[in-house]
């Protein structure tokens, strides 16, 4: 049996999710960085794996630490998250859906299509709508039947980022992010003062009554139950998780994103990452990336040294490497979605941890 659980992660203060927006070191030093909106699903992944070895005592884990790995590999696998595995095996978690944002009164807020522009004599976001102009005489598109565009687009203004709720409100990020800014001096390994290295450093707040939320799919057998202090990200910023069993699968919250008269589309409803061929099969595309890398270890792995306190060698911590995603919100349109939707669902493991994920939205009749 698998039980459903929405977990709510609440922030105490500020918070930081860096990726490879971090300070770095000698020729990559940067003193300049910012925190990512939302945290990396394999960042709730590695949250979730750690909660179920805490909360679960079955003598794989004592003092913070792994002295049993078979047993600890019943639970949560023997190895993280890994980009190039095709199959998704972590014990007794099944699946998770992507982060959202939970607001007050049982409001969710998912990313809305990149397709809205600020309109001042509305005096709020309009949808842009994609358009097709027959191509004629153009030198320009002379292989192509027609030239897609979008209407009103404003090159300098971009297109923004926003939220959307379940009854369609939209909310720019602004609204619900609340940057805060920290400026200092760092210290050198012999704590003297580097008079060079001074530093920006951007933090998010989350709207009063605002958290991060997801949706845990959990072998039923298991225990995963609320705590007051988790830690998330890697300046561990301090959260309230609170876990209650749902009866809603993600995709029952998602609004009904507006269809558009030219062409079918889809909406990424998480960051995704996918072949550019893609872009084949695609009538036109409102793109954005962002940037992916995470850590990788197994339950071998030693958090100071190669060696653990048996003498074993330990598995060492790596990196993933940096990949592109399609960043969430992303549209693409096709008259034939089957031919874009079979490059999202190539891999299942992205899928069940939370990325490649999208919401068909087929063409609006008139």
């Amino acid at each position: 049996m698998i039980k459903k659980l929405l977990v709510k992660l609440t922030p105490y203060d500020r918070y930081f999710f860096g990726g490879n927006n971090t300070f770095g070191e000698g020729d990559s030093v940067n003193y300049f960085v910012k925190s990512k909106y939302f945290p990396q699903q394999t960042s709730l992944l590695g949250l979730v794996r750690y909660q179920l070895m805490v909360q679960n005592n079955n003598g794989a884990f004592i003092k913070n630490k792994i002295v049993d790995p078979a047993k600890a590999a019943e639970l949560i696998n023997h190895k993280s998250f890994d980009i190039n595995d095709r199959e998704f095996s972590f014990g007794k978690i099944k699946e998770l859906s992507p982060v959202f944002i939970a607001g007050e009164n049982e409001e969710y807020l998912f990313p809305a299509n990149r397709e809205y522009q600020w309109d001042n004599e509305e005096k709020k976001y309009v949808l842009r709508e994609f358009k097709i102009l027959e191509n004629s005489n153009s030198k320009i598109y002379q292989s192509q039947k027609f030239i897609p565009y979008l209407g009103n687009y404003i090159a300098k203004e971009d297109l923004p980022d926003l939220l959307i709720s379940t009854d369609k409100d939209l909310y720019n990020y602004s609204k619900v992010f609340l940057e805060h800014k920290q400026v200092g001096i760092r210290k050198n390994y012999i704590g003297k003062t580097d008079e060079k290295a001074f530093y920006v450093q951007f933090f998010y707040k989350l709207e009063k009554g605002c958290s991060f939320a997801f949706i845990l799919h959990l072998e039923d057998d298991i225990k995963f139950y609320s705590s007051e202090l988790v830690t998330l990200g890697g300046e561990q910023s301090k959260f309230r998780m609170e876990v209650e069993e749902t009866k809603n699968e993600f995709e029952a919250l998602l609004p009904a994103y507006q269809g558009s008269k030219e062409s079918h589309k889809i909406v990424l409803i998480s960051d995704a990452y996918v072949s550019n061929k893609i872009f084949d099969n695609c009538d036109f595309a409102i793109t954005d990336t962002i940037e992916f890398n995470s850590i990788k270890s197994t339950v071998n792995t030693t958090k100071y040294s190669s060696m653990d306190r048996i003498g074993n060698k330990g598995d060492e911590l790596s990196k993933s490497g940096q990949y592109n995603f399609f960043k969430k919100g992303s549209v693409f349109y096709s008259q034939n979605i089957s031919k874009i939707t079979r490059y999202l669902d190539e891999k299942d493991s992205l899928k069940k941890i939370g990325y490649n994920h999208y919401k068909i939205v087929n063409k609006r009749e008139e």
